[in-house]
């Protein structure tokens, strides 16, 4: 590893616990609230299915794409529009618009959509079809997003996630399937005896533009709080959640019940350190890629749980708790339902501790020094133990590339 690469590796990592990120943007200290800048969410296109129609990309070629959309219920007229892109980043290249589709009862139609400009491979490298349903049909806005082709033209790599795990030691399992455009998911965990079940999608697109964000304690911990992809996947857990209990959509949910099961998801996920399922020593996975990997380290796991938890009908604050080795959300006390709300809290913050690492009580935290604090309401950190813990993980940072 050449000098470069190693300074520019310890300048990210800070400490393994991201303290120096958190000094950096003036965080570090004790004191009365201070205002926190969000990071908003402005990437173009979000790739969300929030239709009831489901809808696949059957075949697609430079001039045509076949596409199978099915209802159970009726459907009121729309049309559906062929958007062509650059993968992954989303760019438009061309639009089609087909024959006006409506449906009485269900809805089971196959249509084939021709393209008027087919595109040039040597202007063109990577694209996809994605398709949408316009309501209006007059053109003036493209609709709502129901799926997308898997990439074509020219492709510098081969896009595709790690090998999935079979499932975790910690009561959950994980099931990935490849389909045309999307990444299906299939969840599985444990929660006070009762096993739960969630199948969720992740396009291809939105993984791709996942991997290739700038990343970091500060900039990822942020971007999950108004993350689209996080805000979709906590509406399926409330969905089912209420579908379960048999109750309507506007039905009233258990929110303690709700809490356990979402702290319980993200728990289920496998362990998998950086070093060993990334490469990098030090890598923070976005909401989308800890979904379509299946697994997580502690970061990662804080990441997916307060973004979470930032969602209706939770919109609780969390803060960020640092150890030299470890980190985990904690959730403003105020904010949550009894019985939990009279839990301790960690040191003299406002956060009650919430392990996503292993299968521990919600309340519980390691019996080890905390390095930092840091949420909307709180901010203190431990300079003697955040010098030691800087000094100890550069070391283990070298060691790590020297021997690699």
């Amino acid at each position: 590893m050449h000098r470069r690469h190693f300074l520019t590796s310890a300048l990210r990592l800070g400490t393994v616990s991201g303290v120096g990120s958190l000094v950096a943007n003036g965080l570090a200290r004790t004191g009365p609230p201070i205002e926190v800048v969000t990071h908003g969410w402005s990437e173009t296109p979000v790739s969300i299915n929030r239709t009831r129609i489901e809808a696949t990309v059957l075949e697609a070629s430079r001039s045509a794409a076949t596409v199978r959309l099915t209802a159970p219920s009726p459907v009121g007229g729309f049309v559906p529009t062929l958007v062509r892109r650059r993968f992954p980043q989303g760019p438009i290249l061309d639009v089609t618009r087909g024959p006006r589709i409506e449906a009485v009862e269900s809805l089971d139609a196959i249509q084939t959509l021709e393209v008027d400009h087919p595109p040039l491979e040597s202007v063109v490298d990577a694209w996809q079809y994605e398709l949408r349903l316009d309501r209006q049909g007059e053109g003036g806005d493209l609709g709502q997003y129901l799926c997308e082709s898997d990439p074509l033209g020219r492709l510098d790599r081969e896009f595709a996630p790690p090998e999935s795990s079979p499932g975790s030691d910690r009561g959950g399992s994980f099931e990935r399937t490849d389909r045309p455009g999307r990444y299906e998911l299939e969840f599985r965990w444990a929660d006070g005896g009762t096993r739960w079940t969630l199948e969720h999608a992740v396009s291809k697109a939105a993984f791709e533009r996942a991997r290739s964000r700038d990343r970091g304690y500060v900039t990822t911990a942020l971007e999950s709080l108004s993350n689209p992809y996080v805000s979709h996947l906590a509406d399926r857990l409330t969905a089912e959640a209420v579908r379960s209990h048999g109750a309507s959509r506007t039905g009233s949910v258990d929110e303690a019940a709700l809490f356990a099961r979402t702290v319980r998801f993200v728990q289920s996920f496998e362990y998998a350190a950086d070093a060993e399922s990334m490469g990098p020593y030090d890598y923070h996975r976005t909401v989308e890629e800890s979904l379509v990997d299946g697994v997580c380290d502690c970061k990662d796991g804080t990441y997916l749980l307060a973004g979470l938890l930032a969602q209706p009908p939770f919109e609780y604050e969390c803060g960020l708790v640092l150890m030299a080795d470890h980190m985990l959300p904690g959730v403003h006390r105020d904010d949550l339902p009894s019985p939990y709300d009279d839990l301790e809290t960690v040191g003299d913050s406002p956060y009650v501790p919430v392990e996503t690492t292993k299968r521990a009580s919600i309340g519980h935290v390691r019996d080890e020094p905390i390095v930092a604090i840091v949420g909307p309401s709180f901010q203190h950190v431990d300079e003697t133990t955040l010098d030691s813990t800087l000094r100890s993980q550069i070391r283990r940072l070298y060691e790590y590339y020297r021997n690699d």
